[in-house]
């Protein structure tokens, strides 16, 4: 078939159901505007929530705690000095690590 054929038959066949036509036409705009909306929706709330929190608040900081061995092992406390060193040094400091992958601008 011809491209001036098809484009004839396709006429023809909108031509024969207008009201289906335009309502297509319609569900279609309104799916595209749809999705830019939820696109522009997500990306605003994750920039809206980057403001709110501080980048400390995005951080994880671990810091271990004091472990209870009980009566049968020496009934006392994990001291400092029997606790492994964290990376500054010092088995108390805490570690910090990013809860998620910094955004690269």
């Amino acid at each position: 078939m011809r491209a001036r054929a098809l484009v004839h038959l396709a006429s023809l066949n909108l031509r024969s159901d207008r009201r289906g036509a335009l309502v297509n036409a319609g569900a279609a705009c309104v799916g595209a505007a749809a999705l830019v909306f939820f696109v522009a929706l997500g990306l605003g709330v994750g920039q809206a929530a980057r403001r709110m929190f501080a980048s400390d608040a995005r951080l994880l900081e671990v810091v271990p705690a004091a472990v209870s061995l009980g009566g049968a092992l020496g009934g006392g406390l994990l001291d400092d000095s029997a606790a492994s060193p964290g990376p500054t040094g010092g088995s108390r400091s805490g570690c910090r690590w990013p809860r998620a992958a910094p955004r690269r601008a």
